[in-house]
This record gives structure tokens, C-alpha cells and sequence, in this order.
């Protein structure tokens, strides 16, 4: 396989990578444009996805710092989009989870994000795609 070493070919992936960020800010923003902003779009699909986790834990799945993670909760939590959940066993020890209504949210924007990927994958056959899911793993998990 050859190398890539060539800086051309390095600038050409970054050209196209940048596309792609814009391309997936312009779906963030129609997915999330349903009262809510980008940053919390993306908080409640980290904890729908996990259904209940601390903000700690919250933090480090979305990489950010533990102050920023516990804005973006407590805006939810005035909202009622995010509940949180006093532990039995410990009860200083808290977790959050999506509302009924956080529930809802969080299903309106992973349908709406579902039909624009199924839309652009309609143009990949099914074994590039397979083959894109592969490389993109590889290249999120070593960035």
C-alpha cells in the first residue's frame, strides 16, 4: 500500500475533511434546530446514547472540561429535557438521564441526523461504505 507522505496528498484529505466538518455542521444545526443549540444537541445524544451516566463520565465522552459539561446540564435540567438521578446506594453520588421530553428530543434529532446520512450514503455502493465505516474508525480512534 503506498505510504502517504506526500504532502499533496495529506492537503487534498485535509480540503476534503474540511468539507466535511461544514457538511456535518450543517446537519447539526438542521437536526438541532428544534429549540435548542448545537452544544446541547450533542449532550443529549451523549446521554440518550448511554441512557444514564454521571457528568463526569458525561465530561470524558465529550471530551470537554467538567465546568462547560455542567452548564450545558443544569440548562437542560431547567428546561426539563435532563432529570438527575440521586444514587440509593450513595447518595452524594448523582447521575443524569433525558426526561420523557429529553427522550422525545433526543428521537426527533436521531431520525432527523439518520435521514441525512441515509440520504448521502444512497450515493456509495455497499461495499465502499463498508469499507469508509472501517477507515473512519480506524482514523477517529488514532486522532
Amino acid at each position: 500500500m503506498k505510504q502517504l507522505n506526500n504532502i499533496s496528498t495529506i492537503e487534498s484529505f485535509r480540503v476534503d475533511l474540511r468539507l466535511f466538518e461544514r457538511a456535518i455542521d450543517r446537519i447539526n444545526k438542521s437536526a438541532c434546530s428544534i429549540g435548542i443549540n448545537v452544544p446541547q444537541c450533542h449532550t443529549i445524544m451523549e446521554i440518550g446514547l448511554a441512557d444514564t451516566l454521571s457528568v463526569n463520565s458525561l465530561s470524558e465522552k465529550m471530551d470537554l472540561d467538567k465546568s462547560t459539561v455542567s452548564r450545558q446540564v443544569e440548562k437542560l435540567v431547567k428546561s426539563e429535557v435532563v432529570v438527575r438521578i440521586t444514587s440509593s446506594e450513595d447518595r452524594r453520588k448523582v447521575n443524569i438521564s433525558l426526561s420523557p421530553k429529553g427522550k422525545e428530543i433526543y428521537q426527533i434529532i436521531n431520525s432527523a441526523m439518520n435521514e441525512q446520512f441515509e440520504k448521502a450514503f444512497q450515493k456509495v455502493s455497499p461495499k465502499e461504505l463498508s469499507i469508509f465505516f472501517k477507515v473512519f474508525s480506524l482514523l477517529a480512534k488514532s486522532l
